[in-house]
């Protein structure tokens, strides 16, 4: 996995974009394909973008913040991904258990990620880093 956080590395927004763009591309898969073999392919490149937009968030974060306040980014950054992580669970619980199909719950997922994506990839142009580099500044 050292590869991939290599690439994303040199170009942080690129790394985000295309993490969040193959998440929720793999949510739509898993809630169309079926099969034992396409579930192992699907997990193994759910780990691929899971660990690109791990990597590039907390990099994006980091960037942004002063050489004193990187914690207590990272910390805040990881509050509100707890806090959100609380009611979206209890929500995909209650889309689970409401329509009985676990299908639907992966293609609303989708279809929000794939909305969120976008949202973010428009964002992302606002954005200035300064260090592309981040590897190098700690």
């Amino acid at each position: 996995m050292y590869g991939i956080s290599t690439l994303t590395d040199k170009n942080i927004k690129a790394g985000l974009v295309v993490g969040l763009f193959m998440n929720f591309s793999i949510l739509l898969m898993f809630s169309r394909l079926s099969g034992f073999f396409v579930f192992i392919l699907l997990n193994g490149l759910w780990s691929v973008s899971t660990m690109a937009w791990i990597g590039t968030e907390r990099t994006l974060i980091v960037s942004q913040a002063s050489d004193t306040s990187r914690g207590r980014a990272l910390g805040t950054y990881q509050f509100l991904v707890g806090a959100t992580g609380i009611i979206s669970v209890n929500f995909g619980a209650f889309l689970w258990t409401a329509t009985e199909s676990l299908r639907f719950l992966f293609m609303i997922s989708g279809i929000l990620g794939l909305i969120f994506s976008v949202i973010v990839a428009i964002l992302l142009r606002s954005i200035e880093i300064s260090d592309t580099k981040m590897v190098d500044r700690f």
